[in-house]
């Protein structure tokens, strides 16, 4: 048995005798994505959809996926209307992000609210239901006049 054969059995050799260096290659660049996703409720007013203007000070760039569910009615509250909208948005960077993000201490702040609002709310009105029958009411009963089975007086 050679000298080279009982080195061997101490397990994998994982020296290498050359002195070179491998070079690492990256095919493509890296791609950062990032989604904005979420939803909101709103008594009187509907609600504006957010978005990402820029993302750890790099511009961000809307991607093939912008969703929204547009603002819905869900239910009223003394005759306001309370409307509810959801969106999924996502965006992508040409380059890393440059800075670490932080979100604002409330999310609202992230939501444009410099427009003026109006000083009156349009109720929401719908059409008038055609096949709707007017209740029948009956006239109101004289006092003393008593309805009901027995026998008369004796």
């Amino acid at each position: 048995m050679s000298d080279d054969h009982a080195e061997s059995l101490d397990g994998v050799n994982t020296v290498s005798n050359n002195i070179y260096n491998d070079i690492a290659q990256r095919m493509a660049t890296s791609t950062y994505r990032f989604v904005l996703k979420g939803y909101g409720l709103r008594a009187g007013y509907q609600i504006p959809v957010p978005a990402l203007k820029t993302v750890a000070g790099v511009t961000a760039i809307p991607d093939e996926v912008q969703w929204s569910s547009g603002n819905v009615i869900v239910g009223n509250l003394g005759g306001i209307p309370v409307y509810r909208c959801s969106w999924e948005l996502h965006y992508f960077v040409i380059a890393p992000p440059k800075a670490q993000q932080l979100s604002p201490p409330n999310v609202a702040d992230g939501i444009s609210a410099d427009d003026e609002l109006p000083d009156e709310i349009q109720v929401p009105y719908s059409p008038k239901d055609l096949q709707s029958v007017p209740a029948i009411v009956a006239p109101p009963k004289p006092p003393g006049f008593f309805v009901g089975g027995g026998g008369g007086q004796q």
